[in-house]
This record gives structure tokens, sequence and C-alpha cells, in this order.
């Protein structure tokens, strides 16, 4: 037997063994524990949202699926009595799938079960981290939960997360149901927290770095083959986050490139700045009068970005083509982002002219 927590009761001064567990007092996985964890997250770790229950996958359906603040999905398997080594297998299954599926994908099975869009979403949970900035579903985290959990399966954790870095961890709960019908839930981690946000730091300080570094070249290669198409960032240099922007001539507003893993987008950002929403608001609204025209203009349809409590307003486009991840397509990504620039700012152009 691996770790396992017991509790005792403190009852007129002595103490009294309680023997408790979910199955005895009739409470299930699906109908108690699952919701419970749902519904309080931070009990797994506290960097970390619920995005899906019981989700589908090619091996069969994942307990919970979250998402932390740097972007990695996580795997939640979920046992109501002891973690057998088994468990391990499963999840790693469960996990191999879910590192090829796309932002689209990951989104659809967000709405599915928070009825927001991810972006939303996360900004709702993650309010200090902006999404787009997010490298989302580029690692796998694991988190196995049970009651026990078996001593092979705890030194196989302990020797893939410390030797290999391997993101893995075990949560061990106790259910105790006291005297007086009180019930509570407690629990330890195999790999402390602390510890586990320490390796993701690290891990992140990588990926950024190398991450950086393709960015930079990424915006060089498009500024320079952008300059026979247009002037827009023509004195704009190629920097390392994800994205360039360049002023549109109207004070708050900026035509932007952004770069993700996945995909590309161009932009008219509008932002007044955090005292005058009011404006960023009305500005946006005289834009929007104007949509037919513009998209009739632009050559299909734009989204149109206005989330209510957020400073800064979008219209924008999307390159579908690939992401900073697709290295052999960026020949054509860039081409791409380029053209629907070029047609972005022809169409809103008539329309910012009136705007003071």
């Amino acid at each position: 037997m691996g770790t396992e927590i017991k509790t005792w009761e403190i009852v007129d001064g002595k103490l009294a063994f309680i023997d408790s567990a979910l199955k005895t007092e009739r409470r299930t996985e699906p109908y108690d524990l699952e919701p419970w964890l749902s519904s309080n997250p931070e009990i797994i770790g506290t960097d970390i949202m619920i995005i899906g229950r019981q989700v589908k996958t090619k091996s069969g359906p994942i307990d919970l699926l979250g998402i932390d603040k740097s972007g990695n999905t996580v795997i939640i398997e979920i046992k109501r009595d002891e973690l057998p080594r088994e468990s391990l297998a499963q999840a790693i299954d469960y996990a191999s799938d879910v590192a090829d599926w796309t932002v689209e994908r990951l989104g659809e099975v967000c709405f599915e079960y928070t009825k927001k869009s991810f972006e939303d979403a996360f900004g709702d949970a993650f309010p200090d981290v902006d999404s787009e900035n997010v490298n989302l579903n580029n690692t796998q985290r694991i988190v196995l939960v049970g009651f026990s959990i078996e001593a092979s399966l705890e030194r196989m954790i302990e020797w893939l997360s410390g030797s290999y870095g391997v993101n893995i961890n075990a949560i061990v709960l106790s259910y105790v149901k006291t005297k007086s019908g009180d019930e509570l839930l407690t629990k330890t981690s195999i790999i402390s927290e602390e510890m586990e946000q320490e390796r993701t730091r690290k891990q992140k300080k990588f990926e950024l770095t190398e991450r950086h570094l393709r960015r930079l070249e990424f915006w060089k290669q498009l500024l320079d083959r952008a300059k026979s198409k247009t002037n827009l960032h023509s004195n704009v240099s190629p920097g390392k986050d994800n994205w360039v922007t360049a002023g549109a001539g109207k004070s708050g507003m900026g035509w932007s490139y952004v770069i993700t893993m996945d995909r590309g987008t161009v932009e008219l950002f509008i932002d007044r700045g955090p005292e005058k929403k009011d404006e960023t608001d009305r500005n946006f609204e005289k834009i929007l009068n104007g949509r037919d025209k513009i998209e009739k203009e632009f050559g299909e349809a734009l989204i149109w970005d206005r989330v209510e409590g957020r400073r800064v307003c979008r219209i924008k486009s999307l390159c579908e083509i690939g992401g900073l991840k697709d290295m052999a397509l960026w020949d054509g990504i860039q081409e791409d982002m380029i053209d629907r620039m070029v047609r972005l700012e022809r169409a809103l152009r008539p329309m910012l002219s009136t705007i003071k």
C-alpha cells in the first residue's frame, strides 16, 4: 500500500478513528465526486480551470479535462477507491489523443461545458493572463485522483516526474463523515504543488526562449515580404512578442498582425484607454454600423470582437493555414496574412476617416 490518509475526530478529549468511505456512504464518482472536483478545481491545483467533463476520446471518456494558466491541457482521471498502476496507462492513452487536438476542438469542448467561448472562460479563470499569448495545448499534464495509491504507481510517478520531468501527479483524497454528520474532503499530493509549479516554470522558460526566437524570425520574414504589398508596417521592427503593430492614424487604434502556434490573425484594435472605455465602444459601434459595406469590400465575414468587461475591441480576420509551429507553411501563412491586412485596411479606411 502506498500513500493513504486516515482521520481521527476529537470527541470529549479523546481520539475516535473515523472509518468512512464514499462507497459505504453511498457517494458515487459520477454523481458526487466529479461534481465536487469540477466545481472546486483548486483541490486539484490552484492554476487549473475545468473545461469538460466525461470528454470523449478515441479510448474512452476523460473524467475531467482542464486547462492551466500556461495553456497546458490537464487530463484528470478519478477513482473512487485506490489508484491502481493501470490508471497511469489509461491517462497516458487519453493524453496522447488530446495532444493532437486543435484550438477549435478544445474551444468546442469548453463551450459545451461552460457555455462560454474559450477566451471568455479563460479570462474569467485567469484575469491576469492574456489568452492570446498562451501557447494552448503545447504540453499535457496528467493528474490521477483517488483515495489511496498503489506503492508501485507512487514510485512510477516520482520516477517519471523527478528523472524525466513528466507532467504527472497524483492526488490522494480522504473522505470523512463525522459523527455529527459533517462531510469533509482532505488531500495530499505525491508531488507537492510548489515543486509542480517550479517544474512548469522551468519548462515554460525554455519554451519561451525557443518560441521568442521563432517569432523573431517569423516577423522578419513577414515584414520583409509585406514591403512590396503595403507600407502599413514599413517602419516596424520585428520583435519577440506574438504581435507587431502599426498605428492607424487615430488615437488608440492600430493595425496588428498576431501569430500563435496554431494560426495567424490580422486586426484593427481600438483602445482609448481605461478611463475612456465609452469612447472605445462608441468608435467600435460607429464602424460596426457599416458592417455590410465593410465585409463586402473585404470579401468575406469579419470577426467583430467586443466582450463586455474588456477594454479593447477588435475587428479581425483569421488565417487558418497554420501557425508558428508550422514552419514548412510559413510562406503561405505570411502571404495570406499580408493579403488579409491589405484588404482589411482598404475596407476599413473610409470609415476610419470619419472618426476624430
